[in-house]
Parts: C-alpha cells; structure tokens; sequence
C-alpha cells in the first residue's frame, strides 16, 4: 500500500521509530484523558444514581425495583 507521503530520504530510521513511538504515546495520553473526563462528567453529574449502584451484583437499586446494569 503506497503512503500518503512519502518520507524524506535524509530522515534515519531510528528517528522514523522514534517519532512513530512519540505519536503513539501522544494518541495513548489523548485517549486516557478523554476517558478519565468522561468518567468525572458523569460522576459529578449523576452522583445520586451512581452511589446507589452495587458493585457486588452489578445492579441498582432503585424506587423498589431492581434494574440490571450490563
């Protein structure tokens, strides 16, 4: 499959695998933010429901009835 660009013949392989490793460590810490900002958004905003989950039958209790969470 041919690239988009191709690489300048003056770049050395180890600067390629360097680069390719910092973009892939970038793209980790970009995904592991998003999810950790998620996660607060949703704790901060649905704290009431979130504390009355069970951990231990993975299902809420709620108003009497019993909902499974999947």
């Amino acid at each position: 499959m041919p690239t988009a660009y191709p690489l300048p013949t003056n770049v050395s392989p180890p600067t390629v695998a360097n680069t390719a490793s910092l973009l892939r460590i970038v793209a980790f810490g970009l995904i592991s933010a998003a999810a950790i900002t998620s996660r607060l958004f949703a704790v901060i905003n649905f704290e009431s429901i979130v504390q009355e989950l069970n951990s231990g039958t993975g299902s809420i209790q709620q108003h009497g009835t019993l909902l499974v969470v999947l």
